[in-house]
């Protein structure tokens, strides 16, 4: 059986380049990391932690995973990020987040939303595009 596995596929789990600069202007840091963003917004793979030495210079940024992202959000600044399925107002199932202070977590979620979005993966991005620029 041949699995095919797209472009989309591969990068789709990583925060956008976007993403990426302001999680590295905030103060985000990876010590060991398999992707990278070039400074025209192209996304490279290293082939081992080895490789790393070739491509660090000023102009590369680590691409974390979404989730990579999330845990350093509530690792470090104590903001955690939960994506729930939910029903928008036409009874579609689709997905929305959830930003909580883990300082004052008997409040209520500090943001929410939006029902519109049907990917996990774009729901998260948003989610950590939220904190960075709004929270940070």
């Amino acid at each position: 059986m041949r699995i095919d596995i797209t472009y989309k596929d591969m990068t789709e789990g990583y925060v956008s380049f976007e993403v990426a600069s302001l999680l590295k202007e905030k103060g985000f840091e990876l010590e060991d990391y398999f992707a990278f963003y070039k400074s025209n917004g192209e996304i490279g793979f290293l082939q081992t932690f080895s490789d790393i030495a070739d491509y660090e210079d000023d102009t590369c940024i680590a691409a974390p995973t979404l989730q990579e992202a999330m845990d350093w959000l509530r690792k470090e600044k104590e903001l955690l990020i939960s994506i729930n399925p939910a029903l928008d107002k036409d009874n579609y199932l689709c997905v929305i987040y959830y930003i909580w202070d883990l300082n004052n977590i008997d409040k209520d979620a500090i943001k929410s939303g939006p029902f519109s979005v049907e990917n996990y993966n774009e729901c998260a991005e948003k989610a950590i595009n939220y904190c960075l620029n709004n929270l940070i």
